[in-house]
C-alpha cells in the first residue's frame, strides 16, 4: 500500500528531480519516492549509503563495498562477525550494520546474491569458452607468503 504526499521543493531541486526522472525513464514521483525511502533507510542505518551500481541503486557500507558483498563473505563464514570483519578488513560496526540491514531487507539482498551467483552462467552464454575457477584461501596464502605461485587456469604455463 502507498500514500500520496505532497512535497514542495525549491525550483532547483525540482528541476534536478525531473532531470533524473527523464534520464531513468521514471516519473518524478517515483524518483522522489525512492529518494525518501533511501533517506529513511539511511536514518535507520547510519553507516549505509546508496549508490548507483550496474544501473541499480544499491545499499553500501559508507565509503566501502555493497551490503550484498558483505553478506556473501558473511555467509561463507557462517555469519560470524569476527571472521567477516577480519576477511574484509571492516570494523565490527560496519559488518554488524550490514547484517542488521540484511535482517530488515533480506529479500533485496538475496536477489543481488542470486544475481551474483548466476553471473558465470550468464557470461558463458555470451562467451562459451569462458573458464571459471575458484580462488581458495590456500591459494591466496601462497601468494601472500611471497612464494610467487601463480593462481588460475594459466598457472601451469
Amino acid at each position: 500500500m502507498s500514500q500520496v504526499l505532497s512535497v514542495r521543493l525549491a525550483d532547483e531541486a525540482a528541476e534536478e528531480v525531473k532531470r533524473i526522472a527523464r534520464r531513468e525513464r521514471r516519473s518524478a514521483s517515483e524518483v522522489t519516492g525512492r529518494a525518501v525511502e533511501e533517506w529513511l533507510r539511511m536514518e535507520r542505518f547510519p553507516l549505509i549509503e546508496f549508490r548507483s551500481l550496474s544501473g541499480d541503486r544499491q545499499a553500501c557500507i559508507k565509503g566501502r563495498l555493497p551490503v550484498w558483498q558483505v553478506l556473501l563473505v558473511g555467509k561463507a563464514h557462517g555469519m560470524g562477525v569476527d571472521q567477516t570483519t577480519e576477511h574484509l578488513q571492516l570494523t565490527r560496526e560496519q559488518v554488524r550494520t550490514a547484517f542488521d540491514y540484511y535482517a530488515s531487507f533480506g529479500e533485496e539482498i538475496d536477489d543481488l546474491l542470486e544475481e551474483n551467483r548466476q553471473g558465470p552462467e550468464r557470461l558463458k552464454r555470451f562467451f562459451p569458452n569462458l573458464d571459471v575457477f575458484t580462488v581458495t584461501d590456500e591459494m591466496l596464502d601462497k601468494v601472500e607468503m611471497g612464494s610467487g605461485a601463480a593462481v588460475g587456469p594459466d598457472a601451469a604455463r
